[in-house]
């Protein structure tokens, strides 16, 4: 740490400071604050430093920065957000590495509007490297973060899906807490969020897979065939949309035939993000026809009751 003298005199010969201003008590790598878990901290880059060797993401050299530790007490993701309302516009990074020279870069965000916010997976035992660093403007101030953690899934991992057993069926899953691995193919999207199932067809036809989603920006799916998560082979499905956010893919099947199904998201998730998968042999006589999700039903029934007790209503409420 650097102790600075914001200005000075000469009273009878000596010079003396005014002011002594100290950086903050995390303004070095090997001072950063340690946190874990799912909590909120507040704190400030007024009078931080800049440590050679520091990764800077604009390279202007006007940046200030301090250092947190994140200890991973489990697999999952975090989210990592600063306020709106703190003073400056500081971005965040996070790193892996034990120092400033062996940092490799994780995940960054950018400052909108006075905010910033990051996912990033964790590994159970790791601890993270978080920086947070005055961005284009670089001008310092406080601010308060709020670090989220959701668990990964039973089924995160391609070695721990989940069998779907027997001709047709359904189960319950969640994107939150999900992450990506070593060499997983991407399905659609590069920061997909992934879950793992299995399932043998115990006909010969056509099979049809139902992804159940209430979220704005919801799940999907896409099968492939293989035992091994770096050579899978993706196989082709007919897809059409239940409404919403729903979708159904159709594929054809031959009695035995082993699939490997990952249901992801476009992000990493700690808010709850429930999925449901549907399965069963697609008949001649099935349509496509768009249905309408567990939520619009909820949603149309409370119009509907509103609607009901409106037209009963023969005096106005006084609150």
């Amino acid at each position: 740490m650097h102790s600075k003298c914001i200005y000075g005199f000469i009273v009878s010969g000596f010079m003396a400071c005014n002011a002594l201003a100290a950086p903050p008590a995390n303004d070095n790598f090997a001072s950063r604050t340690l946190l874990s878990g799912t909590q909120g901290i507040c704190g400030t880059t007024v009078d931080a430093t800049l440590e050679s060797g520091e990764p800077t993401p604009h390279n202007l050299g006007n940046e200030r920065s301090i250092w947190y530790g994140y200890n991973a007490n489990a697999a999952g993701v975090v989210t990592i957000a600063k306020d709106r309302s703190s003073d400056s516009s500081q971005e965040i990074a996070v790193y892996r590495g034990t120092s400033l020279a062996t940092l490799a870069n994780i995940a960054n965000t950018v400052a909108s509007n006075g905010s910033s916010q990051g996912d990033f997976q964790v590994l159970s035992g790791e601890q993270y490297k978080v920086q947070l660093i005055t961005g284009l403007a670089g001008t310092a101030g406080s601010f308060c973060l709020t670090i989220a953690f959701a668990p990964s899934p039973a089924n995160d991992l391609f070695a721990n899906r989940t069998t779907l057993s027997g001709a047709a069926g359904t189960i319950q899953g969640t994107l939150t807490g999900a992450g990506r691995e070593i060499g997983e193919p991407v399905h659609q999207w590069s920061s997909e969020s992934t879950i793992w199932y299995e399932w043998t067809a115990p006909f010969t036809g056509n099979a049809r897979l139902d992804v159940i989603s209430n979220v704005i920006i919801g799940g999907n799916a896409k099968l492939y065939r293989g035992s091994a998560l770096t050579s899978l082979t993706p196989v082709a499905t007919q897809r059409s949309s239940l409404g919403g956010e729903s979708s159904r893919h159709v594929f054809p099947v031959q009695s035995g035939d082993r699939f490997v199904i990952a249901v992801y998201g476009p992000y990493a998730y700690t808010t709850s993000v429930p999925m449901g998968l549907r399965w069963g042999q697609q008949q001649s006589s099935d349509e496509d026809i768009p249905t309408l999700p567990e939520w619009g039903i909820i949603v149309l029934i409370g119009i509907l009751a509103g609607y009901i007790f409106k037209k009963q209503a023969t005096h106005p409420r006084i609150s």
